[in-house]
């Protein structure tokens, strides 16, 4: 290549060229820089000058933006003035979705900010005000910040912060599975008596098993065997009780379930004592992996994933190749693929 260069163009024209060649670059380069900062400057002014559609349509547009920032941060900075709470409502919706979608850490502080003055608001709240509160709960927990923290707990124990509406008290107790609260399990019992709302009692299992006293087991078991309520508030009861592990006592209450005649608490109780690890688990996963409804297979196979030995590999190999369930095979392959087995379809 050198020498066709060299043979058919003279030093002065190679010089031409390479000097073309570098302008062309630089030119383009140029356009790039010039054309994400005519971005910036349209999102820059929309959100100081546009209507709440406008405002709402650019949140939506400069998500993928914010994913694939390459700018360092620019595109999450230009979204800073619209963290007030003197925004309309429906553009802090639009900004909520965005900041928990994006995982936007740096603004959970604003967003803490604005759902305590909203919630310090007289009289009843608006429909939008509860959005805005519940999806902020949503955000801060993530957080883990000790000062978010508080201010969650506000909202869980003070029934002027929640003022009785569901959606904020399910979003609160919800954040309670993260937080841990031991000090409170007392008080979300009470909350599971008070309320017959399906979700809110969902949360409150969820939150008292997270923090794993084994004294509150009974409580758990209760709802389990109680016929009187909804099935599926007792399967996730049933499903919560992986959470005690490795109590002997969880485990003796998950043995019954999947020894009863109940299929869906007896499926979600297989799956709960996979967490438990206990090698005398695996002689029940492998009778459930032989079972002749796919979906007992399909959660054997979840629970069998913790088992990494040549038996286990073997039996999950044998279902990928002859299982006539398609779910099944899928959930075997996902299995093999992980450790590092070649399958063929």
């Amino acid at each position: 290549m050198k020498n066709f260069i060299t043979r058919h163009f003279s030093v002065r024209q190679i010089s031409d060229l390479f000097l073309c060649a570098c302008v062309t670059l630089l030119f383009y380069g140029y356009a790039a820089d010039n054309a994400v900062e005519n971005e910036l400057s349209y999102y820059s002014k929309t959100f100081k000058f546009g209507t709440t559609t406008e405002i709402t349509a650019a949140l939506s547009r400069i998500q993928s933006r914010i994913r694939t920032d390459k700018e360092g941060g620019k595109f999450k900075e230009v979204i800073k003035p619209l963290y007030s709470p003197e925004h309309d409502v429906a553009v802090l919706i639009a900004l909520f979705d965005l900041t928990e979608k994006e995982k936007l850490l740096q603004y959970h502080f604003a967003v803490a900010d604005i759902i305590k003055k909203i919630s310090e608001k007289e009289g009843n709240l608006s429909r939008n005000d509860t959005l805005l509160i519940a999806a902020g709960i949503r955000i801060i927990v993530v957080g883990d910040s000790a000062e978010h923290n508080r201010l969650i707990l506000e909202f869980f124990t003070d029934s002027a912060k929640h003022r009785d509406n569901p959606a904020i008290l399910y979003e609160a107790i919800s954040a309670m599975a993260f937080i841990k609260p031991v000090e409170h399990r007392e008080r979300l019992k009470a909350l599971y008596k008070e309320n017959n709302t399906e979700s809110i009692r969902q949360s409150v299992i969820r939150a008292i098993a997270a923090c794993a006293v084994e004294e509150d087991i009974p409580f758990i078991e209760k709802i389990v065997y109680d016929e009187s309520e909804s099935e599926i508030v007792r399967w996730v009861a049933a499903v919560a009780l992986k959470e005690f592990a490795p109590s002997k006592k969880a485990l003796t209450i998950l043995r019954e379930l999947f020894n009863g005649e109940n299929f869906n608490l007896k499926s979600r109780a297989l799956y709960a004592m996979s967490f438990f690890k206990d090698e005398d688990i695996l002689p029940l996963l492998i009778r459930a992996s032989r079972d002749d409804r796919p979906e007992m297979r399909i959660q054997a196979i979840k629970a069998l994933a913790v088992h990494n030995t040549k038996e286990i590999t073997e039996l999950l190999k044998y279902r990928f190749d002859f299982d006539t369930d398609a779910k099944v095979k899928a959930e075997a392959e996902i299995i093999l693929k992980e450790r590092g087995v070649i399958t063929n379809r």
